[in-house]
């Protein structure tokens, strides 16, 4: 039997009533590299920024002797596992339940290992990118073996790096024999890499009917809109798997929406999900506007960070790109005085200007009305 129920703070006095743990899922931490593919589609679209973009782009090849691939470029979330847990289980305490943890950096685990050395109670948990025919997906995998972690890691970047199906059914076949882990699809309907709507979803179709048995929940995304969350139940509903929250954090927002349990340990929860039973709460801060969520994340990425565990204090320290013949190198040093081209430095004052307290209100009705969700 599958039962998902959904339940949403701004319409509930008390939803959590009937539970005891609250589950934060789905988080992630400056171990996260978060590609900049998007940036020529973007820059496209605004004359000054083209301008520069370009530029650098001419800067760069001259340098290096080879075109600029923006995919080759990361920046890193603002928040240490440390800092990203703390967000998550404050959240959660303040709703009176016992808080359970799981933060999932893009096919990386260090995150959950450290946090361990410190003591905390977190799964060892990861987000896989997984390439597929014209597209990727990506599973959250949540709860690892401690003993078979770092093999599994291992054995899930050899498949991103050089996808080979017998291996993807391996994977995920082993995953599955391990009753405390649990694998989600998560954000199923993004079409993230603008493969368009048609190869997306019939790359999700191919996927889904030969590993359906071994995915054991559709995630409903709290930083994806209400839009494209409102069609992932039919979706679960077809391949008869139950729904469950993935906040997304990639700034300092905590999660959007959280799982309510009465699991006394998050092996426990797994076994609920892996039996189709699962309870969603969707937070205040997720029906405000999708565009204004948005910009608040950008800004808190774009902020500076005196406090930076990794001594990153600007936003400039925390976006790299791999050059070929250097490695990894922040634009930072890039721009070998640490000071960005004028028209960059505008339009990061522009976007904290936007962001100021006096401002908000102004800006927040700009992206809109609040999100009209239907449970």
């Amino acid at each position: 039997m599958i039962s998902s129920t959904l339940s949403f703070e701004w319409r509930s006095p008390n939803p959590c009533k009937n539970f005891r743990t609250g589950v934060s899922l789905h988080g992630h931490t400056y171990h996260s590299h978060e590609l900049l593919g998007f940036i020529p589609r973007i820059s496209r679209r605004i004359p000054g920024l083209r301008t520069v973009i370009a530029r650098q782009c001419e800067r760069y090849q001259r340098l290096n002797g080879e075109a600029l691939n923006f995919n080759r470029g990361y920046w890193t979330p603002p928040l240490s596992p440390r800092q990203a847990y703390k967000v998550e289980v404050d959240q959660i305490s303040a709703l009176g339940l016992y808080p359970y943890i799981s933060l999932t950096d893009h096919n990386e685990i260090l995150a959950p290992l450290e946090l361990i050395e410190q003591n905390q109670r977190a799964p060892i948990s990861v987000e896989w990118t997984v390439p597929l025919t014209g597209s990727f997906i990506h599973l959250g995998i949540h709860n690892l073996p401690s003993s078979k972690a770092g093999t599994l890691q291992d054995a899930m970047q050899q498949y991103k790096n050089n996808p080979d199906e017998t291996l993807l059914d391996d994977i995920l076949t082993t995953l599955h024999a391990m009753p405390e882990v649990l694998i989600v699809f998560n954000h199923p309907l993004w079409d993230e890499p603008k493969a368009g709507n048609t190869v997306h979803q019939s790359m999700i179709e191919e996927f889904l009917e030969r590993h359906q048995r071994r995915i054991h929940a559709f995630e409903l995304n709290g930083l994806r809109p209400w839009s494209e969350n409102r069609l992932v139940p039919a979706l679960a509903d077809r391949y008869m798997k139950p729904l469950i929250s993935g906040g997304d954090r990639h700034a300092r927002e905590p999660n959007a929406c959280i799982n309510l349990s009465n699991a006394a340990g998050f092996s426990e929860f797994v076994d609920e999900l892996r039996n189709g039973y699962s309870d969603i709460l969707f937070m205040n801060h997720y029906r405000h506007a999708f565009g204004a969520r948005l910009m608040q994340n950008m800004l808190d990425v774009m902020a500076d960070d005196a406090e930076h565990d990794l001594g990153w204090m600007h936003w400039s320290d925390r976006v790299f790109f791999d050059c070929p013949k250097r490695g990894p190198r922040s634009m930072t040093s890039y721009w070998g005085n640490g000071n960005p081209p004028h028209i960059v430095r505008a339009f990061v004052g522009m976007t904290r200007l936007l962001g100021h307290q006096r401002l908000r209100p102004a800006v927040s009705l700009a992206f809109g009305s609040p999100q009209e969700c239907v449970g």
